[in-house]
């Protein structure tokens, strides 16, 4: 209760919605063996990059390619010699998106991320770093304005409650409203990490892999009411 006597109330609440995931994000590494000049190290990772861009291309679902290059001296220290330089592997990340409807896309994913490993030579490895279950920017957008909706009814419901409970005879109205940034937001609720050891190229698909799953996006806000 301020100087005037008005009855201010700040209610804090959260509205969440379960959204079927609709992409998944891979990421690979493709590595060159030891080299003893930098431009052998990056030459022999141009072809198995270039099929690897070449097998994404023909998804017409797959979008958001990216690639990185690093190139990575390596060094040992012997007696009396000190630093002393082996040779230079090269290091390309790739990334992708790929967007899936159902279960059956799901699997053919998983089968383009095998397609890849197997494209590991005498020359350079690749590896599956990880993949993750996710929900498109579109949709994301979409689902936290329902989110935020349901957030704000959460919050008008929670308000009725308290006024009827300390003032029956009496209303409310609504100050304002805040989105609260730090605690909304979005969370997969179901995520696959494969790590870096999965390098043989006649890779399994794991059973636990074949499914969407859901992601939570969720949105709080505060509500600022005056009981009148």
């Amino acid at each position: 209760m301020d100087k005037q006597n008005k009855i201010i109330y700040n209610i804090k609440e959260q509205g969440k919605i379960k959204v079927k995931n609709d992409i998944i994000k891979s990421s690979f590494t493709v590595k060159s063996k030891l080299y003893a000049s930098s431009s052998e190290s990056y030459n022999s990772v141009l072809i198995p990059v270039e099929r690897i861009k070449e097998l994404l291309i023909k998804k017409s679902n797959i979008r958001n390619v990216l690639t990185n290059f690093n190139i990575n001296p390596e060094w040992d220290y012997v007696d009396k010699k000190g630093k002393v330089l082996l040779g230079y592997n090269t290091i390309v990340r790739i990334s992708y998106e790929q967007k899936i409807k159902n279960d059956q896309e799901v699997k053919e994913a998983a089968d383009v991320q095998n397609n890849i490993v197997n494209l590991s030579g005498n020359n350079s490895t690749i590896t599956l770093d990880s993949l993750r279950y996710s929900v498109s920017d579109k949709n994301k957008k979409k689902f936290e304005d329902y989110a935020l909706r349901n957030a704000i009814e959460n919050g008008k419901r929670k308000a009725s409650l308290l006024v009827a409970s300390t003032y029956p005879d009496r209303r409310y109205k609504i100050i304002r409203i805040d989105v609260n940034d730090n605690d909304s937001g979005y969370n997969d609720d179901f995520v696959n990490e494969r790590a870096h050891s999965l390098r043989s190229a006649a890779m399994d698909t794991p059973n636990n892999i074949i499914s969407q799953g859901t992601s939570t996006i969720s949105a709080s806000i505060y509500m600022k009411i005056q009981v009148v």
